[in-house]
């Protein structure tokens, strides 16, 4: 469950020259009407932001995927990697979700 924000670190793969593409998969529900959940990429210091994406209300629990593009990601920042996970309802008061899985898949140039 969700009810503001949280980050997760994502584990990596190996042998990366420059990461180009990560596209990120939430499996969620929210509990309310009007409730959204967001998504970003962030460096290791959480305050490095390579995109967000905030998805549509569900009416039940739904799988939702978004690409971060253009990126250029060295094997250190793809270690390094952190999803931020948050959840708002209209007006930008917190909310409550719950994101039960999250995955992401990585296009890469290889060493």
């Amino acid at each position: 469950s969700v009810n503001g924000e949280g980050f997760y670190l994502m584990s990596s793969v190996a042998g990366v020259g420059v990461a180009t593409d990560i596209t990120v998969w939430v499996y969620y529900k929210t509990s309310a009407n009007n409730t959204n959940i967001g998504f970003g990429l962030y460096g290791a210091d959480e305050t490095t932001s390579y995109g967000q994406f905030v998805a549509p209300e569900p009416g039940s629990a739904r799988w939702v995927g978004h690409t971060f593009s253009g990126l250029s990601l060295t094997q250190s920042q793809l270690d390094d990697l952190r999803v931020k996970v948050w959840c708002q309802k209209g007006g930008g008061k917190p909310g409550e979700c719950t994101a039960y899985s999250l995955y992401g898949e990585v296009n890469y140039t290889p060493l």
